[in-house]
């Protein structure tokens, strides 16, 4: 454009229009270039585009359809094989749920609860009636009523179904060690045997010291086999004695229960008048109870004849004596507070014979006494 305008015009040099006309020249062949360089980039990117368009693109697209494709196919066999699974297995499902089905038809609830009975009942027996004690005026035999009544306390709950179920368990686990020491023997006596017809085995004395303790220890296990079934013995005797009891068997005290006359002083409709319970009163004491006169010193009005307490009494039985020594066999923890605890070897006094399977007894020192279980107990003299 410049060099137009120069070649046209009378006021520009040559050598400047000459110049002009270089730069120009060399412009338009940069120009040139530039443009083929645009036209094969141009064809390039057409082509790339092409290749994009029409052939990347629904290669991706098609190789996505047949992965899809694919997967579902494999979707479609693993569904049928757990079909055919589950038609295969319907057969033994149905077995299953008859045979769950026979089991809870088979519920007895009858007999589940007598087996939840079998298993938590304990044997104890109930306790005695609760006796009329009268009240008297002196006092003078309370104290040996009270004597009375601590020696004849009941014997303690022995829970006789768990001791039992416990020794039984003990047993059965005690016959598997006595058979297992017992192959145990007549094996090591067939080595000992062989190892004696044969000396060239080896010294038959090896298996002396085995064979000794072997059986030592399997008669140890026996002997306290033979105590165990012992105890046992003695617990199903206590519940057969039990079992075969009947209400009337509850024990009863030496102390007189009350009259019609006793019943109408204490009342059974509650208290009435005072008038009225002062008379029941004095009804009910009988000489005992009079009111003192006037003039008359307390001590003179309490003071009765001394025949007055031999009919209350003369059918107590005297305090309990020594009836021998006897030694503890085992050791015992007392858990009630009619027990006392004793160990293996220690002395005491027997107070009272075997009653349901309890002595009472009383210690050397005569610091406690209670009761102790008759089988673990040695009759000194």
């Amino acid at each position: 454009m410049d060099y137009t305008k120069a070649d046209s015009s009378n006021e520009v040099s040559r050598n400047q229009i000459d110049k002009l006309k270089k730069t120009s020249t060399a412009r338009q062949r940069m120009c040139e270039q530039y443009r083929g360089d645009y036209a094969r980039e141009l064809i390039r990117a057409n082509e790339h585009q092409r290749a994009f368009y029409y052939t990347n693109l629904p290669t991706v697209l098609n190789n996505l359809q047949n992965l899809e494709v694919s997967r579902t196919n494999f979707l479609k066999e693993v569904l049928l094989e757990g079909v055919q699974a589950e038609k295969e297995i319907t057969p033994i499902i149905v077995k299953c749920l008859e045979e769950i089905e026979r089991c809870i038809e088979s519920i007895d609830a009858t007999a589940d609860t007598q087996l939840v009975i079998d298993r938590h009942k304990t044997g104890n027996v109930p306790p005695c009636d609760s006796e009329f004690e009268e009240m008297k005026l002196g006092g003078g035999g309370d104290k040996y009523k009270t004597l009375k009544k601590q020696s004849k306390a009941i014997p303690p709950s022995e829970h006789l179904y768990p001791q039992k179920r416990e020794l039984e368990r003990r047993i059965e686990a005690l016959e598997l060690d006595i058979q297992k020491g017992q192959k145990e023997i007549a094996a090591l006596r067939r080595m000992y045997e062989t190892y004696s017809q044969n000396p060239q085995f080896g010294d038959k004395n090896n298996f002396q010291g085995e064979l000794e303790s072997a059986t030592l220890k399997v008669q140890n296990q026996e002997a306290q086999m033979h105590t165990l079934k012992t105890e046992l013995g003695l617990v199903e005797h206590k519940l057969d004695q039990i079992q075969n009891r009947t209400p009337n068997d509850t024990p009863k005290s030496g102390r007189r229960s009350p009259s019609h006359s006793d019943k109408g002083s204490v009342g059974s409709t509650g208290y009435g008048t005072s008038s009225n319970a002062s008379e029941q009163d004095t009804d009910s004491l009988g000489d005992k109870g009079r009111v003192p006169e006037a003039g008359t010193s307390w001590e003179e009005a309490t003071s009765w004849p001394e025949e007055d307490f031999t009919d209350e009494f003369e059918d107590l039985p005297p305090p309990p004596a020594n009836l021998g020594l006897v030694r503890a066999l085992y050791d015992f923890m007392g858990v009630e507070e009619s027990n006392i605890s004793m160990c293996a070897g220690e002395e005491f006094h027997l107070l009272e014979g075997d009653t349901g399977g309890w002595t009472k007894v009383q210690r050397m020192d005569m610091s406690d006494q209670g009761f102790v279980p008759s089988a673990f107990l040695e009759e000194l003299r």
